[in-house]
């Protein structure tokens, strides 16, 4: 029983850390720009929320110990069923399932949480081990390689976004207003506008205050040993960003998502390139409070711009987007190459 309490330590310090990284979140622009916004809409919004904090929170936290080293612990049957069962309740929905119960009385809403627990903790092993035998299923293995010498990059980076919970947000957030937009046949354009700015800059804004947020310190070299400027490293983290922003909003207000989405990439550079922020997958990104109304400003600004004047804004849009992108790319070679 030592070694099985040794081992709870060890997981309970994991759970604490993994319940710190989530709650990056308040640092994250749907936090600081949308929450307010988007609350006004129906409880809709906030059930996109919920479940995003809810699913990476159900993680097992015995599956933070790789099973191969699991299996060479010196743990009998007694002791692997204690450490299941223990860390079970280790989880934080666990804990809120409970008190939901308790203290509030609702048994409806413990069940629920308890059974999100129980179907994310089965079938997240599943899942794992279909792509381990089969991992032409992969979904990010289906995403094509664009052409010419940034094309590998690109893809790389397009992967990187598809695994922080801005990703999923700003999607859930395009269906929703997708799904709106067919239900009424003439929605009035404002509602599009502000839609397509919240997507872009609740959605996906905090990402591009971190493009190299999730780079490790092997891919930092890489990026040394590659015969490219540092503009053109940067412009393919700015591809990837637009090839998901722009869709997204192509069917709600696709020009003025596209100009909140340079407006947003053009203020994002200085934290991403001064002051890398590192990011950790499946949780919401963190940016800087100062640098996200700056952010808030330009994008929304831009997207307002080029939807209530005229189309001809872009082309300062994106005039503003590549000085930036110069820029912070000749900063990029003198602050990079030196680490």
């Amino acid at each position: 029983m030592a070694r099985v309490g040794a081992l709870l330590g060890g997981l309970f310090r994991v759970s604490w850390r993994t319940l710190r990284e989530i709650a990056s979140f308040q640092e994250n622009n749907f936090f600081l720009v949308g929450v307010v916004l988007l609350l006004q809409s129906g409880p809709l919004m906030a059930a996109i929320l919920g479940l995003a904090l809810l699913v990476p929170l159900t993680a097992n936290p015995l599956r933070a110990i790789p099973a191969e080293r699991l299996a060479l612990l010196p743990l009998g049957r007694h002791d692997l069923a204690w450490l299941r069962m223990i860390s079970f309740w280790m989880n934080p929905v666990a804990l809120i399932a409970v008190a939901a119960v308790v203290w509030l009385g609702s048994v409806k809403l413990g069940a629920q949480l308890f059974f999100v627990l129980i179907a994310s903790q089965l079938a997240a092993p599943l899942i794992e081990r279909l792509f381990e035998r089969a991992p032409e299923l992969d979904p990010a293995r289906w995403i094509p390689a664009p052409p010419g010498m940034l094309g590998p990059l690109i893809r790389k980076n397009i992967r990187e976004m598809v695994t922080v919970l801005d990703f999923w947000i700003a999607s859930l957030l395009a269906l929703v207003t997708v799904a709106y937009r067919i239900r009424h046949d003439w929605p009035e354009p404002e509602t599009m506008l502000g839609m397509s700015i919240i997507i872009v800059l609740a959605g996906l804004g905090t990402y591009a205050q971190c493009l190299f947020g999730l780079d490790a310190r092997a891919g930092r070299t890489r990026y040394r040993l590659m015969p490219l400027r540092g503009w053109r490293i940067l412009l393919a983290k700015d591809i990837a960003f637009l090839a998901i922003a722009v869709p997204l909003t192509a069917g709600i207000a696709p020009l003025p998502g596209l100009a909140a989405a340079l407006g947003a990439l053009a203020v994002g550079h200085h934290l991403s390139v001064l002051q890398p922020i590192p990011q950790h997958r499946w949780r919401f990104t963190s940016g800087s409070v100062m640098v996200t109304l700056v952010q808030a400003i330009a994008s929304a600004g831009s997207a307002v711009a080029v939807g209530r004047e005229n189309v001809l804004w872009l082309i300062p849009c994106a005039a503003a987007w590549a000085i930036s992108l110069w820029w912070y790319g000749l900063c990029w070679e003198e602050a990079w190459q030196d680490r």
